[in-house]
């Protein structure tokens, strides 16, 4: 009976299926090293087959066989695929957050559940000449076209333009991100024509938690000065205050229902 549930339990989880968004490659690799000896590069699965012919005949009591049977254990590689990812998100075991973190999970691996918008910043450095050429169709000046560019090319100098994250928890509470284009399984602009800013779902963030910075420290002198006040004006651009804690990203997905 106990094998009959745990085979039942077995075939119940086999057909969970995950859709990934997102997975830092490098990090995956790093965990499963850390916690298992080492990422899985390959699979092999064993097949015990037998070639040849059998046969049986009884008379009365007596029974006569023959058997020229003989067999052979055939080995096939498997692409793992997400395997490492798989055994990665068991072995982590990591309980959901819907709410506000807690304190004491700064600074460490969090399993966050709530609503998805992705932002990519760079989509301005395309649509800023666009915008200069074609004012007037937009009802700006070409005099007021011409001073946005400006000021977007002094932004953009110092300002990363990045792709962002926004996780939105049950209550309200926002953390963001920054993802690496080439972890997105979806690319930006696939998912802003499918979806727009805001992805459809729940969707669960496993990533490494922390806060914002309080008190920054700032040089008073030289060049170090110059690039802490570059630095400091860079996060006031992307800082609304609407962000409770800041998340680095090492998977995205959502499970898929039946």
């Amino acid at each position: 009976m106990e094998d009959s549930r745990k085979s039942q339990m077995e075939s119940e989880e086999r057909e969970n299926l995950v859709d990934f968004l997102y997975k830092d490659n490098y990090r995956i690799d790093s965990y499963m090293a850390q916690l298992l000896d080492g990422a899985v590069r390959s699979v092999k699965q064993q097949e015990n087959t037998s070639h040849g012919s059998s046969h049986s005949l009884s008379v009365f009591k007596y029974q006569y066989g023959k058997n020229n049977l003989t067999s052979a254990l055939n080995e096939y590689n498997i692409d793992p695929h997400d395997h490492n990812v798989v055994i990665l998100l068991s072995s982590l075991d990591l309980e959901p957050i819907y709410t506000a973190p807690p304190a004491e999970c700064m600074g460490k691996l969090v399993h966050l559940q709530g609503s998805l918008s992705i932002r990519d910043f760079n989509l301005f450095s395309d649509l800023i000449p666009t915008f200069t050429k074609n004012a007037a169709l937009l009802g700006q000046s070409a005099k007021e076209a011409k001073k946005i560019k400006s000021i977007w090319e002094i932004i953009e100098k110092v300002a990363p333009m990045n792709i962002e994250l926004e996780c939105e928890l049950g209550d309200g509470t926002i953390i963001r991100g920054i993802l690496k284009e080439d972890y997105l399984l979806t690319a930006y602009r696939d998912i802003m024509s499918l979806y727009g800013p805001a992805l459809p779902g729940i969707w669960n963030v496993i990533g490494l938690l922390d806060t914002p910075a309080s008190n920054n420290r700032f040089s008073s002198t030289g060049i170090r000065s110059m690039m802490d006040n570059m630095a400091a004006a860079a996060s006031t651009l992307y800082n609304d205050n609407n962000s409770k804690a800041t998340i680095i990203p090492v998977l995205i997905y959502r499970e898929l229902s039946k």
